[in-house]
């Protein structure tokens, strides 16, 4: 599991939670990350923020992937949000 968080007080809580890497977007490009799993694109996005890093979140995930949106702290998520779940195939909660 791959975790992102926004400040560095959060990484120890993602680790214990039992995270395998966790990315500050502060310090990181969390979509550059990609070299921790060989290039091999992700099974779910689970994001609590919303706007630009759910937009982001979808150059990580695999055709045929699921997303989890729960919380808008940056912002609504973007107007295409739509045409990025069919393009992809994915399943939206």
């Amino acid at each position: 599991m791959i975790g992102t968080v926004g400040t560095a007080g959060k990484e120890a809580r993602a680790y214990d939670y039992g995270a395998d890497l966790v990315i500050n977007r502060a310090d990181q490009d969390f979509v550059a990350t990609l070299e921790f799993t060989g290039g091999r694109l992700v099974d779910k996005v689970v994001d609590s923020t919303g706007a630009s890093i759910l937009d982001r979140s979808f150059d990580t995930i695999r055709k045929l992937g699921h997303v989890v949106s729960f919380g808008e702290a940056e912002g609504k998520p973007f107007a295409n949000l739509w045409e990025r779940l069919v393009q992809q195939s994915l399943t939206l909660t």
